[in-house]
């Protein structure tokens, strides 16, 4: 790209409504996505919502609107509230609408933001494809960039909002606001005035009013064209070197079901630089999590693995819990939640945890064992059902098959090098308080068909797709 040219996906001559329309395209695919406008009654909103109007009619879109009342302006927020309504009353559009009762008289710009995330997040279940469209412009993406660089955020944090993150999409991210204010001029747009924009205590309103006409004065009309260019590049540079690092990480991390496993050595031997870019990467790729990488967090998880005791825990933004193993550390999404117990009954199917356990009745006289670890066949004589699937608990103890002695389960997961979390998500497959099947691992030598086994029952586990 040259020094001239626009960088990709700067807003030009082209109409807003294209400009929209041409960042959507990917994403109307023939299996009718919904898309929820997230409006406040603003211009921003009001004008998203207007061309998204225009393309419904067009494209026959599932079109809805999602609005949030933070009630921090008591009646002004309630006229909001019924303007939108009424906008959507007007053109015949679903709404979904929530109004907030916080605690705190003042909150947070942040914390304003996570209730309104959490909604449309809520918003979003049970539709099997939808996305939320946000009206966030150009001088937003400023106001970020300005906020993160001031506050010393490193090369991921500059980056900024995102066109897409995750269902969240932001088709007019590369669109001044100035253009936002003409194309409303021009249509007639009626939309609501929030008094607090202009409240000077919120951090981004102060840059929004004071500092963003002082770079206009001394920078010229092309302020907004320039930062775009320049933000551009640190956008592709942050992209050329997650995708140089890609592979060196993804040598790194054994992936198993909902969990990855990372070579401690390997880790350790990274600068705080590759080990910024390696969490961005997990984060990024293995599990979706929202985190800013600090030099506090490496130094604090850098001590955490060079001092703390195998089978400690590291938590990470209240979310994942790290585990600290013998020569690997590993983490997953399920903040090490257990799940409860679950029932089983014959010819059904339970879930638990990331698996799932069926139970069926064998045909004829079948005297299987050892065939295969996810399955086994047990004497149904003594079962007493419905059957429970739980984890291990302390001081839980059987006899493994071919051993006339009990055994802790815990000394067995020893012996087999079951590491501290992977135990308590292995179920365990009791009739009444015997255990039957570790499940995956071994039968209950109790359990085991004989020949003067009277019925026979197949258990089998697998993993959730």
């Amino acid at each position: 790209m040259s020094a001239d040219q626009n960088p990709p996906g700067l807003y030009t001559n082209d109409s807003l409504p294209d400009t929209v329309n041409q960042f959507l395209k990917p994403y109307i695919t023939a299996d009718s996505p919904v898309f929820f406008v997230a409006v406040s009654g603003g211009l921003d909103s009001m004008v998203l919502l207007h061309i998204m109007i225009a393309l419904q009619k067009e494209l026959g879109l599932d079109l809805r609107v999602v609005h949030v009342n933070h009630g921090l302006r008591g009646a002004a927020s309630d006229a909001d509230e019924a303007f939108v309504a009424d906008v959507c009353r007007r053109h015949n559009l679903p709404l979904k609408r929530k109004k907030l009762s916080l605690d705190d008289e003042h909150p947070s710009e942040e914390v304003l933001r996570a209730e309104r995330y959490a909604f449309f997040e809520e918003c979003l279940k049970g539709e099997e494809k939808a996305f939320v469209l946000l009206a966030h412009h150009l001088n937003d993406q400023l106001e970020t960039f300005l906020m993160r660089l001031f506050k010393g955020s490193h090369l991921h944090g500059l980056i900024g909002m995102r066109g897409q993150r995750g269902p969240f999409l932001r088709p007019m991210l590369s669109v001044p606001r100035e253009a936002l204010e003409q194309y409303a001029r021009e249509e007639g747009l009626v939309w609501r005035e929030d008094a607090s924009n202009t409240d000077r205590s919120y951090l981004r309103n102060a840059l929004r009013h004071d500092l963003l006409p002082l770079l206009r004065e001394h920078f010229g009309e092309n302020y907004l064209h320039n930062f775009s260019k320049s933000h551009s590049d640190i956008v592709m540079a942050s992209r050329k070197l997650g995708e140089k690092y890609a592979p060196r990480f993804r040598s790194m991390i054994r992936r198993e079901q909902g969990r990855a496993a990372v070579n401690t050595e390997a880790y350790l031997q990274m600068d705080a630089f590759e080990a910024r870019l390696f969490w961005n990467y997990c984060f990024s790729y293995v599990y979706p999590l929202s985190f800013q990488v600090s030099g506090t967090f490496l130094r604090s998880f850098g001590e955490f693995l060079k001092h703390a005791a195998t089978g400690r825990f590291f938590s990470i933004a209240d979310r994942l819990k790290i585990l600290k193993n013998r020569e690997e550390f590993f983490f997953d999404d399920k903040n090490g939640r257990i799940a409860g117990e679950g029932k089983l009954y014959p010819g059904r199917i339970v879930a638990w945890g990331r698996f799932r356990l069926r139970l069926s009745e064998a045909a004829g006289r079948v005297v299987l064992s050892g065939h295969n670890n996810n399955e086994e066949y047990v004497c149904g004589d003594g079962l007493r059902f419905p059957l429970t699937v739980r984890s291990w608990k302390a001081g839980d103890r059987f006899r493994p098959l071919g051993m006339k002695k009990f055994k802790k389960v815990s000394d067995f997961f020893v012996d087999r090098k079951v590491d501290r979390l992977t135990k308590k998500e292995i179920p365990l497959v009791l009739s009444g308080e015997k255990i039957v099947w570790l499940a995956g691992l071994r039968l209950d030598d109790r359990f085991k068909v004989t020949p003067d086994c009277g019925s026979v029952y197949k258990l089998e586990i697998m993993k959730e797709d």
